[in-house]
Formats: C-alpha cells, sequence, structure tokens
C-alpha cells in the first residue's frame, strides 16, 4: 500500500498581511508592520521578531 505525501505551498503557512499592511503574528497574535517579521531561509513559518528572539533565548 503505497502512501503519497501532500505538501502545503509555503504561502500558505504565511499570515495573511491586511490592507493597512499589516500582519498578525500566529504566536502572540498581535498586528505588526510586514517588516517586523523577519525571513528565515530555512523555516517557512513567519513570527513578529519579539517572538522570534523570545523563541531563540528559550530553546537555542
Amino acid at each position: 500500500m503505497s502512501k503519497s505525501v501532500q505538501t502545503v505551498p509555503e504561502t500558505e503557512h504565511l499570515p495573511v498581511i491586511s490592507a493597512s499592511g499589516m500582519r498578525e503574528c500566529p504566536l502572540c497574535l498581535i498586528e505588526r508592520p510586514v517588516e517586523d517579521f523577519p525571513e528565515i531561509m530555512t523555516c517557512h513559518h513567519r513570527s513578529c521578531s519579539t517572538c522570534l528572539q523570545t523563541y531563540l533565548i528559550l530553546n537555542v
């Protein structure tokens, strides 16, 4: 029995950008400017820089 693997396009993981150019962080749920969401080349997840900093301090 073969199993097929479905992949989700990277754009489906990105928080939606509002008409005002704001994006809601999926971790803290605060709307922030798009510029506050750093892009990491090896990861498709996006969170605001504050949440990313907190994650790195706690887990790295």
